[in-house]
């Protein structure tokens, strides 16, 4: 595949069996919203990349992980990749409250690879050490 590398996270989020369609060494987990992979010019031992799912599927009924104020949100669209290229775009292509739930969804997910992680450190080196989660607000490969 021989897509600018944006475009090739973006084609991995929007794979319908990421889990079957991704390489080992690229596929960690994933669920309905978002996708995490081993990035691929990891800045730490062990650095991952959490993407939301394109297009990001719209919230629903059966949503109960999600916080009780995000009754207001709109049920019914999914949010297009266009608004999931940068924070700046999903901040000022999306509602608030569509902003929010994508923003909960990516730091439910980042919280499952923290706990992986320090799973993975206790088994690997005894011990465990501080683990950070950031996002890049600003795509780092453009």
């Amino acid at each position: 595949m021989n897509l600018p590398p944006l475009d090739v996270l973006t084609h991995y989020a929007a794979l319908s069996t990421p889990d079957t369609e991704l390489p080992p060494d690229v596929y960690l987990l994933h669920d309905r919203w978002t996708l995490t992979i081993f990035d691929k010019f990891p800045k730490a031992k062990y650095h991952f990349l959490v993407l939301p799912r394109v297009p990001f599927p719209p919230a629903d009924n059966q949503d109960d992980d999600v916080d009780d104020d995000s009754n207001e949100l709109d049920r019914g669209t999914a949010v297009s990749s266009r608004a999931l290229t940068s924070l700046q775009s999903l901040l000022t292509t999306t509602t608030p409250a569509e902003a929010l739930n994508i923003l909960r969804r990516l730091e439910q997910a980042s919280l499952e690879a923290v706990e992986m992680v320090k799973d993975e450190m206790m088994k690997t080196e005894g011990f465990e050490w501080g683990v950070e989660v950031g996002f890049h607000a600003v795509p780092s490969m453009k």
